[in-house]
Formats: structure tokens, sequence, C-alpha cells
């Protein structure tokens, strides 16, 4: 859920600044009267334009450290205790790391009365920097569409102690039946339940509609301790937490970097596009001049950029004219060979892929991710079994395992499996794997790909 990643990074950057306002206070403290008087240091004094290069690796070695200890870690509960025992391990790591340098190096960057007073000062500071987030936490949450949760099965009690656990959210006031969540499926996002027989039909339900499923290991009794009750968590992906963030990261720089450096090949294909056939450099709209819909993470609409390699305004003849040529009957998606509507330069962009360069800008804006699952049309989209909407809990992408497993001579089914195994076993090194493998195969030689229709409205 989105509000759990911006309060985490919100945490972060306010660690960070606490962190350095204590070392930078306490920089100036040390040079009173009082503190010069006090300690007995008789080493000379670094320069505050130095020590504001030192205060900054400190702040950062503090940030790192508490990711490395799991202090930021994402989720939908954020009772600020449970933080306790991760910042005290921060600190303690913290202070052991400098003394380490100390006693490698035997000399200290800067004044020991400035490490000591800057480490209880950012005790003080990072307390008081997480309690007054705790307020604008509430800002937040104003301005951010909050999950809603339906329970299935809890009585008030259980459904009273996951409100006091997850206050973040917006319940539904009843307990409904699963037949009763699949008529309500659009409404809600999150689902409740208590473990039972029929857990496995829970746990397909929500992979398949892309919502959040918490179970309640067994049945509250008046002896159970509220406080170590924990409901637990299924995912659907290994892509959470920090590795959604880590892979958003890399997609921005990697898309960004690429979009720079090839912002000529850019040019000179649109130049020659539009030099070898009528209609616009993107195929972004149907015959009617309606955008072209697919589909991306949670089911949501998105316009894919790629460059028009074929004829304008004739995409809705697979449907009619060549409706006979489609070599993928029986699966949801369309495949017309040797298409008669690709322009001849059109045919030179889809043998090397050129034509999905464009796409290297819904990578920046976030609609899609360099390796994921391909996006398809809205159309076709309506003609995926409850099964195949797997593939809907992470972003699409340029390229993908399927991409290089087969690329579009491979089966509907086929392709479905080998995505849901990349969303199962999400790592950046596969995406390393599958981002290195891409050219290779790319140049190798493939079938081409065509999308399906769009209708026109009337």
């Amino acid at each position: 859920m989105k509000i759990s990643y911006y309060y985490s990074l919100l945490k972060i950057f306010a660690d960070f600044i606490s962190v350095f306002l204590a070392f930078i206070f306490a920089y100036f403290l040390r040079t009173t009267n009082f503190f010069v008087n006090l300690v007995s240091e008789t080493s000379d004094f670094m320069s505050f334009s130095d020590f504001l290069i030192v205060d900054l690796k400190l702040a950062c070695l503090f940030v790192l450290l508490g990711i490395f200890l799991n202090l930021y870690s994402f989720g939908l509960n954020y009772n600020l205790k449970k933080d306790f025992l991760p910042l005290l391990k921060t600190y303690l790591t913290f202070v052991f790391a400098i003394l380490a340098y100390f006693f490698i190096y035997r000399s200290f960057p800067f004044s020991r009365a400035v490490f000591i007073l800057g480490f209880v000062l950012s005790i003080v500071f990072v307390v008081v920097g997480r309690l007054k987030l705790s307020f604008y936490l509430s800002f937040l949450v104003k301005n951010i569409r909050l999950p809603k949760v339906a329970f299935c099965g809890l009585n008030a009690k259980e459904q009273a102690v996951f409100k006091s656990i997850y206050k973040y959210f917006k319940y539904f006031k009843k307990s409904y039946t699963f037949n009763e969540l699949k008529k309500l499926n659009s409404k809600f996002d999150v689902i409740v339940i208590k473990n039972s027989d029929n857990l496995q039909q829970f746990v397909d339900f929500a992979a398949f509609n892309q919502k959040q499923l918490f179970v309640l290991p067994f049945d509250l009794k008046l002896s159970h301790n509220f406080n170590d009750i924990n409901f637990l968590e299924f995912r659907t992906t290994t892509l959470v937490g920090w590795s959604r963030v880590l892979k958003r990261a890399f997609d921005i720089f990697v898309s960004a970097f690429l979009i720079l450096i090839l912002s000529p090949i850019f040019i000179l294909i649109a130049f020659c596009i539009k030099l070898g056939s009528k209609g616009p450099v993107l195929f972004t709209r149907n015959d009617c001049g309606e955008p072209i819909y697919r589909i991306k993470k949670n089911q949501e609409r998105f316009v894919m950029y790629k460059f028009r390699t074929m004829q304008d305004k004739s995409h809705s003849k697979r449907y009619t004219d060549l409706n006979s040529q489609n070599i993928r009957k029986g699966d949801p998606l369309v495949k017309i060979k040797n298409d008669p509507r690709v322009t001849s330069f059109g045919k030179f962009l889809r043998r090397f892929d050129l034509d999905e360069l464009p796409q290297l800008f819904n990578v920046l804006k976030g609609d899609m991710s360099l390796v994921g699952p391909r996006p398809h049309l809205e159309e076709e989209v309506s003609k995926y079994a409850l099964k195949h909407k797997y593939v809907f809990n992470v972003k699409p992408g340029i390229t993908g395992l399927s991409q290089v497993s087969g690329r579009s001579d491979l089966s509907f089914e086929k392709e479905v499996t080998l995505d849901r195994f990349y969303i199962q076993n999400y790592g950046l090194l596969l995406d390393l794997k599958i981002l290195f493998r891409t050219p290779f195969v790319v140049f190798k030689g493939h079938s081409e790909f065509l999308g399906s229709k769009n209708n026109c409205k009337k």
C-alpha cells in the first residue's frame, strides 16, 4: 500500500535530518566557553566546513545501518513501539562502527566530546522527530486513499483486535461470507479471515484479484494476551518492501540514462516514420482516434507508447479483413502472420524491437518496469480466465522472462506460467539476467508480435 512506503521513506528522511542536525548542534555546543573549560581535549578542532562533510557521512551511515537492521521495514502496522528494538540495535551498531574506526586508525576526525554530545543529542532528536512524524501521519492519512478492509468470518472481538493493530485502514461494518466478498470485489483492498479448511480459496481469490490477505491463525479466547497476537500476511510476490524500492530506483536510473543516450535514435526513427507513411509517429490511438489502453498492476489502465509500424488507421482490420489469418485462435491474444499492414520501415523496427523504445517513458513515469510481464490490451484482458490475472500483481515490463524464453512463439498458457514464476521468485539478480539475455534474443530474431483490437465506440 502506498501509505506504507510514504511513511517509511519519511522516517528515513526524518532520521537523516535528526542525526545531521544533532551533530551540528553538538559541534557548536562544544565550542561554548562552558564545554571548553569542562573538556580537557587538546587536539586541534576541525573547521566547520570540514565537519559538515563528516556529519553527512555519519547521517548516511546511521540510515544505512537502519535499513540493514530493519529499522525502516515496510508494513501496514505503524505502531511506533515496534521500532524500539531496531532503533536500539541501530544506535549500538552506529556507536560500535565509530569506535571501531577509532581503534583501527588511532585517531578521531573530530573532537571525541562532539561525538559523545552528538550521540546523546541524536537520540533525543530522532525520538522527537519520530513523535512529530506521527502527528504528520494524520495529515498524510487525510490526503491518501486508505486501503479498505473486508472481514470474513471474524466476530466483533476479533475485528476489534485487528483494528487496534492496523489503525490506518477504512473498515466495512459487517463481516461477509466468501460469496458476498466476490460480489464486493472492486470495493475493498484487504481481506481479513480466520484460518479454516477453505483457506486456499481465499489465497487464490486474493492472488488473482490483487487483494492483500491477513489470516488469524486461531480463535481468540479471553485468556489470550492481545498484545502478542499476530495476523499472518499472505504475499503473492517477493517484490515488496526494499526490493520494490530498489527495483523502482533501478528503473528510474536506467530508463532516464537510456532516454538520454538514445535521444538521437528516437529523433531519427521519428523522421523515418513520417517520411515513409502518413500518420502519427507513436501508436497510441485506434482508428477512431480514441486512446488504446493496456492493463498494468492492479488491473489499472494506461496508454503504452510504441513507434507506429503499421499503416495509419488500419488497426481494426485484424478483426475484419484479416481475422481469418489469426494464428492464435483459442487464446486471448491475436497474431497475424505476414501482416500486410506493416510498413517496410515498420518491419525493420519490429525485427530489432526498436518500436518498443518509447516504453522507456512509461518506465520513467512508473506505469511499467524494465522487466515484468508483457502489458496486454484491455479487450484481451477481458478474455482472461481468473487464474491469468495473477500477472497484475506486479508492473508490466518492456522485457521479461517469457520474452527471453520464446517470445511470441510461446503459447499464452506458457507465457502466463513463466510470468507467474517471475512474480513468485523476483530478485534483482533475476532482473539483471533477463536484461542481459534480451539483446541476444532480439538479434537472434523472432516472430512478429502484434496487438489486438480496440473497438471504436459508435
